[in-house]
């Protein structure tokens, strides 16, 4: 079962299914769940908030509003009652007749079983063609003088003030009446017209219902998509809270959908279900997602704690946790969390789950699956396990672990922590001064801004410290390493590696393998190890190359008076009179050997005759 602080379900909703669900808040239909006072009362004791549906706009032959509804049509009907509607008949909500039926009937009724509030369904029945003939056709006979929208507002205004003058926190809640939040009547429906905000019926109003603003099935952005999210928006803006209800079937489109209605407002509480609105047993197609903290929904949906623990099913799952401490376990599906505010906890289990932190220092731990996760705000720890995840640490100095396979780690703002593991893994610092590391595997890490700690570890990686003083540790295999601007320290440890300091005045060791070196531009440094075969180039700036150990090395671009050459005793040249300096026109080089041959260095090019003791340095 898919539990939830939101459930929107019109058929199949009994006591005994609501009882036994997590879920906080429910909109049902009264006369299909069948729900007599006493249960109301009981699931009410139990946190339930329970919510009526009710036929405001339209009328339903199931409810036999009046004696002989198809025999004898009430006036206020439109069409004779015999139209092939089964189900659903058009009326004239302005009637007198029919405003009475909603009220003294239908709203108290429900007021009088003990739900805490009502949605009105079919506000938008001012669109139909129908409708819209049948006002035109009494504004003949005189019996109007108004507009179909108007009449909706001042609807919904009146059982608005029917239901509170009883209770004042009775929730009044009508189903997609979003071109009314538009007071400008003359510009309604053009998308790029002035808006003037609707403060009279929005006032009237503690939430809105929005069905299907973002997806028609599983087509994403509807032709109405633009328009529906500029007329939410206002609600958004006078605090009121919105259920949204999406139905696509799609697992990808679910998790999209809701991730892109949660970034709207913390007020907007989506529901991902199936049309029927019939099911919480189906485990793909009823899905659900709410932030459960709307300060307009507070006090309906008794929220009085720091903290919530939600645990999922192998279905997909949707977590919202709330503005406290949270521990949330996802079950072993494709799940979303969004633990927003706290220090929160999320196991995401098995699957492809997406985690979103929020604000606070949060614990979100993968398992198997291709996870998606968000520290967002706060110093969060963020583990990935198996699976070829993508983790973003946020703002914070979080600490983020791949696990085995291919992940990609991203420490966003602050001084992070990552380790790649095994996988051939990428790995990014962003802001801030970060330590990375590769673990097992061909890697690419790149520092980012900041002075960043980098270690390749094993594999044939590629490292990138980017701005700052960066310092690279290439590890065993082939790697690459880059300092980028900045005045970095790269080493390059065993094998074969590419060391290349780029801009700034580098500090570059070759290690024990056969390796390029490039200083670039910049006074840099460059150390060839001992026993290795190392090639040099400083780059533009006065360089210092240093050599500490016999081998066979090549530098391709000294230059004389500015370049130095520094000879340590592990070479077994202590002076000028150890070295033999000649000229081999076939390779075109200059080289510099000790006497007994364990050492050598090649110039390019002949500059025999320019070398002098102020070239060299010997040290200890």
């Amino acid at each position: 079962m898919a539990e939830s602080p939101y459930m929107y379900q019109l058929i199949n909703a009994t006591y005994n299914s609501i009882k036994a669900s997590d879920t906080k808040l429910w909109v049902v239909d009264k006369d299909e769940s069948k729900l007599t006072v006493e249960q109301i009362s009981d699931l009410s004791s139990d946190g339930k908030t329970l919510v009526s549906y009710l036929e405001f706009g339209q009328g339903r032959r199931a409810r036999e509003y009046s004696a002989n509804w198809d025999v004898k049509p009430p006036e206020y009907l439109i069409g004779n009652g015999q139209n092939g509607f089964d189900s659903a008949y058009s009326v004239k909500y302005w009637h007198e007749g029919w405003q009475q039926q909603v009220l003294s009937n239908l709203l108290n009724n429900i007021m009088l079983r003990g739900y805490e509030g009502v949605v009105f369904d079919v506000t938008d029945a001012f669109l139909f063609p129908d409708v819209k003939a049948a006002y035109e056709a009494d504004r003949a006979r005189g019996l109007v003088n108004k507009d179909v929208y108007q009449e909706m507002e001042d609807f919904i205004v009146r059982a608005s003030e029917f239901a509170k003058k009883i209770n004042p926190d009775f929730k009044i809640i009508p189903n997609n009446p979003l071109m009314l939040f538009n007071a400008n009547r003359e510009k309604i429906i053009d998308i790029n017209a002035e808006f003037a905000p609707n403060t009279r019926l929005l006032n009237a109003l503690d939430g809105v219902v929005k069905e299907a603003i973002l997806t028609l099935d599983n087509q994403l952005y509807p032709a109405w998509s633009r328009f529906d999210l500029k007329y939410i928006q206002q609600a958004l803006n006078a605090d009121k809270f919105v259920l949204g209800i999406e139905y696509p079937s799609d697992p990808k489109i679910q998790s999209y959908v809701v991730d892109k209605l949660l970034e709207l407002s913390p007020n907007y509480i989506p529901l991902i279900t199936d049309r029927a609105l019939s099911d919480i047993e189906v485990p793909i197609n009823v899905q659900t997602a709410q932030r459960i903290k709307p300060e307009a929904m507070k006090k309906a949906n008794g929220d009085t704690t720091t903290g919530l623990v939600m645990n999922g099913s192998d279905a997909m799952d949707v977590r919202i946790g709330q503005q406290g401490n949270d521990t949330i376990a996802l079950g072993g599906g494709n799940d979303a969390a969004f633990a927003q505010a706290g220090n929160d906890v999320v196991f995401a289990d098995a699957g492809n789950d997406t985690v979103y932190g929020g604000a606070g220092n949060d614990t979100i731990y993968g398992w198997s699956g291709n996870d998606l996760f968000f520290g967002e705000q706060g110093n969060d720890f963020l583990g990935g396990d198996v699976g070829n995840d993508t983790l973003n640490g946020g703002v914070g100095n979080d600490t983020l672990y791949g696990g085995e396979h291919h992940d990609s780690l991203v420490g966003g703002e602050g001084d992070d922590f990552i380790a790649g593991e095994s996988g051939n893994d990428l790995v990014k610092g962003d802001s801030g001064n970060d330590t990375l590391y590769g673990g097992a595997g061909n890697d690419s890490i790149w520092g980012w801004t900041g002075n960043d700690l980098i270690y390749g570890e094993q594999g044939n990686d590629r490292l990138g410290g980017d701005l700052g003083d960066d310092t690279l540790y290439g590890g065993s295999g082939n790697d690459s390493l880059f300092g980028w601007e900045g005045n970095d320290v790269i080493y390059g440890n065993e094998s074969a590696d590419i060391i290349n300091g780029e801009a700034g005045n580098d500090m570059l060791y070759s290690g024990s393998g056969n390796n390029s070196v490039y200083g670039g531009v910049g006074n840099d440094v460059l150390v060839s190890a001992r026993s290795s075969a190392n090639l040099l180039e400083g780059g533009a700036g006065n360089d210092v190359f240093i050599f500490e150990g016999a081998g066979r090395h090549r530098i391709s671009d000294f230059t004389d008076t500015q370049d130095i050459l520094r000879l340590t005793q592990q070479t077994g040249v202590r002076s000028m009179s150890d070295l033999n300096i000649s000229f081999n026109a076939t390779k075109w080089q200059t080289v510099i050997a000790s006497d007994n041959g364990a050492f050598e260095v090649e110039l390019f090019g002949n500059v025999v005759n320019l070398l002098s003791a102020s070239d060299f340095e010997f040290v200890s």
